[in-house]
This record gives C-alpha cells, sequence and structure tokens, in this order.
C-alpha cells in the first residue's frame, strides 16, 4: 500500500517535467482557452495596479503572477489546474498506474478538511480540488455563490482536453 501511494506521488512529480509544467512561457500561445495575459497586463500597467521592472522579469512565472492583486489565491488556483492537467495526462499515458491512482484519491479526500469549514475563496480552492480528485460528490458550496463555482469547475475540467498545455493553465487560472 505504501510503495503504491509513493508510486503515485513520484509519477505526479515526474509528470510534471515529462510534460512540460516548467516550460511555461508567457508570450507563448495556448490551445484551447482565449488568450487574455497580453491584454491583462496592458490593462494592469496603464491602470498603475502593476509596476513595470526596470530589470525585466526573472522568470515568466513571475510575469504571469504579477497579473493578479491576490498572488497566493492565484498560485493556489493555478497548482490545481496544471495538476488536474498533469494528472489527466497520467492517466491517459499511464494506464497501469490508474488502479492506485484511483485508491491514493480516494484517500487523499477522505483527509481533506471539510468546505464549510474555510472561508469562502478558500473553500473555492478546496472544492475545486475535490473536483480534481473526482470527488465532485463531496463538494460544499453556498447555493448564492453556485455560478462561480460552476464556472470554475467548467474552466478546470477544459483542462483536461486533449492538447491542454501549460499555458493553457495559466489561462483557466486567469478564468
Amino acid at each position: 500500500e505504501n510503495f503504491s501511494v509513493y508510486k503515485v506521488y513520484s509519477t505526479h512529480q515526474a509528470a510534471h517535467l515529462e510534460f512540460g509544467s516548467f516550460l511555461f512561457r508567457f508570450a507563448r500561445g495556448n490551445v484551447l482557452f482565449d488568450a487574455t495575459r497580453h491584454a491583462r497586463e496592458t490593462e494592469r500597467l496603464a491602470s498603475g495596479a502593476q509596476q513595470a521592472r526596470e530589470l525585466g522579469y526573472v522568470t515568466d512565472m513571475q510575469r504571469f503572477f504579477d497579473l493578479f492583486d491576490e498572488r497566493q489565491l492565484a498560485s493556489d488556483l493555478f497548482a490545481v489546474v496544471e495538476d488536474t492537467r498533469i494528472d489527466t495526462l497520467v492517466r491517459r499515458e499511464y494506464g497501469g498506474i490508474r488502479r492506485a491512482w484511483s485508491r491514493t484519491q480516494e484517500n487523499e479526500l477522505e483527509k481533506r478538511q471539510l468546505p464549510n469549514e474555510m472561508p469562502l475563496r478558500k473553500a473555492l480552492v478546496e472544492n475545486l480540488i475535490r473536483a480534481s480528485l473526482d470527488g465532485a460528490h463531496t463538494m460544499i458550496w453556498p447555493s448564492s455563490f453556485r455560478g462561480v463555482l460552476q464556472r470554475s469547475i467548467e474552466a478546470l475540467f477544459r483542462i483536461k482536453e486533449p492538447g491542454a498545455t501549460i499555458e493553457d493553465a495559466a489561462e483557466a487560472t486567469l478564468a
């Protein structure tokens, strides 16, 4: 049992390398979503919300996260989206790990804090994590905000389509 969990975690981490999680390029196009990064950056610069850096950006990811007022929330959302993309690719490409993968996801779902015990934004991220772990049936969310969760899940599940790239994960985060 421990070996199966180790194999799932190791495969997930190796898949980030194999499927390009660290190859994000701000200027590169994407496949599934409309590219909004450049327009968002232009708007933020024009509004003064984002300061142009004299020496440029250290990384393209830093440039991407500068598009958000709440970088931690953006980082959390991006991690969920990118992990969903990677998990989908692993399941598609490595059939031999599917059973262990499903068991590990079920175990992870059981350990998680309930969304109704969290602040609303954290609960949104938690529900997206649950959806990414095939645990949509375990989501708890106020009905008055159902539309927000539904749009978020639609963007999250779109990343599962064939051909999705790291740049699509960025656009899904923006969406």
